[in-house]
């Protein structure tokens, strides 16, 4: 969401979800301290978005689209052969939509140890994954795609 092609401050992604009538609990991931002190100071600050920003928010969330990898790190657990899943989801992710980085991803992927041809389709991290996202056939088909382009 903060990529400039997206634009979405993490404040205002906030703020949405906290205006949502439907939504009765709200959890903001946190990877250390300071995400954890955004979110308090992103909840203090609430106000409601207009119906346009709203609109804004959710246009630009479906350019991502339903089914990307949100990063949650469940899918790495169990992994016999200890694949970073979550780095090949978000450069699989990437590469689906920003296609035209090629060459970034490429480096990217490069730099993994091990990478998904050691797969063993044990599908274990598709088991762990809260969103059904389909793993195995996504790392597949981004190291067929990122380990033939020179």
């Amino acid at each position: 969401f903060r990529r400039p092609e997206i634009g979405i401050p993490p404040q205002r992604a906030w703020h949405f979800v906290l205006q949502r009538p439907e939504v009765s609990v709200a959890l903001a991931g946190a990877n250390c301290l300071r995400d954890i002190d955004q979110a308090v100071a992103a909840s203090e600050s609430f106000s409601p978005l207009t119906n346009t920003e709203s609109a804004e928010l959710i246009e630009k969330a479906c350019f991502l689209g339903e089914d990307i990898c949100r990063n949650c790190g469940y899918c790495r657990r169990d992994c016999p052969q200890d694949l970073d899943v979550p780095q090949m989801m978000r450069i699989a992710d990437e590469f689906r939509k920003f296609g035209y980085e090629w060459p970034r991803l490429q480096r990217e992927y490069a730099a993994l140890s091990p990478q998904a041809d050691v797969c063993v389709e044990c599908k274990s991290c598709e088991t762990n994954c809260p969103f059904d996202l389909p793993i195995v056939e996504r790392i597949h088909k981004l190291h067929e795609r990122l380990s033939r382009i020179r």
